[in-house]
C-alpha cells in the first residue's frame, strides 16, 4: 500500500530536493578542482595530504615534516585525522573528493536543519527553507576551503535536534544520537565551533526546564564525546 505525502510537505520536498540536484550539478561543474585560497593551499590541503600519505604507507601521522622545521601533526586539531568521512579522501584522493565531500556535508547540514526544524513544530515548508539558508549559505561555501569548519558546523542541527528528541522520549539509550553527533563535531577539528555549540546546547536546556535525569544524560553525552577526542589525542 502507498504512502501518500501530506500535501503541507510536498513545497518542502520539492525545495529539498531541488537543492539537492543544485549540488550534484556543482559536484560535476568542480570534478578534479580544489579551492584557490591562501590558508587552503598553505594549511588546509597540505595537511590533509599528510594524513593521506601517512595512511597510505600504514602510520598514524604523528608528525608533519613539512611545514617550518616539522610540526606536531596528530596533536593538531586541524589535522582531524581520525574524523571517520575524511578517510573517504583514501579511496577517492584530495583532488578528486574534495569538492564532493564539501557538498556531502552541506547535505548533511541541509538534513539535520529541516529535522531539527521539524521537531520544534515548524512547518514544513519554513523549515526546508531555513534549512537551505543554513546549508547553502555563503559561510557554508567559504568552508570548501576549510574541511574542518565545514564538517563542524554540518554537525550543529543534528546536535540541537537529537537533545530535542532525547527530551522527548524515554529510555537510557535516547542520549546516544546526541552522543554520536558530538562526537563527530569534536573529530572534525574546529574544536572553537563545538565550544559554543556545547555552550548554547546547555543554554538552551536550561530554559526547557528539564528534570534531573535529563541534565544527568546531556553531561553524560556531552563528557563522553570531548572524553573520546582527547583519549584518541593522548593514544
Amino acid at each position: 500500500m502507498a504512502v501518500k505525502t501530506p500535501p503541507k510537505e510536498l513545497p518542502a520536498l520539492v525545495i529539498l530536493i531541488t537543492f539537492t540536484l543544485s549540488l550534484i550539478l556543482w559536484w560535476f561543474l568542480l570534478r578534479g578542482k580544489v579551492p584557490a585560497t591562501t590558508d587552503m593551499v598553505m594549511f588546509s590541503y597540505p595537511d590533509k595530504c599528510v594524513n593521506l600519505e601517512a595512511v597510505q604507507k600504514g602510520f598514524i601521522p604523528l608528525w608533519n615534516p613539512y611545514n617550518d622545521c616539522g610540526l606536531p601533526h596528530l596533536a593538531n586539531w586541524v589535522s582531524a585525522f581520525f574524523y571517520p568521512f575524511f578517510w573517504i579522501w583514501s579511496l577517492t584522493g584530495l583532488s578528486s573528493g574534495w569538492i564532493p565531500l564539501c557538498l556531502l556535508h552541506q547535505v548533511f547540514a541541509m538534513a539535520g536543519f529541516y529535522l531539527w526544524m521539524k521537531s520544534e513544530k515548524i512547518h514544513p515548508t519554513w523549515s526546508a527553507l531555513g534549512a537551505i539558508s543554513f546549508a547553502g549559505s555563503a559561510f557554508m561555501v567559504y568552508c570548501w576551503s576549510y574541511p574542518q569548519l565545514l564538517g563542524a558546523a554540518a554537525w550543529i542541527p543534528w546536535i540541537f535536534g537529537s537533545a530535542r528528541w532525547a527530551l522527548q522520549n524515554r529510555g537510557p539509550l535516547k542520549w546516544m544520537p546526541l552522543f554520536l553527533f558530538c562526537g563527530l563535531q569534536t573529530l572534525a577539528g574546529y574544536p572553537f565551533f563545538t565550544f559554543y555549540t556545547f555552550l548554547f546546547l546547555l543554554l538552551w536546556l536550561e530554559f526547557q526546564r528539564p528534570p534531573r535525569a535529563d541534565r544527568l544524560g546531556l553531561w553524560g553525552a556531552l563528557g563522553l564525546a570531548l572524553d573520546r577526542k582527547s583519549t584518541r589525542l593522548n593514544s
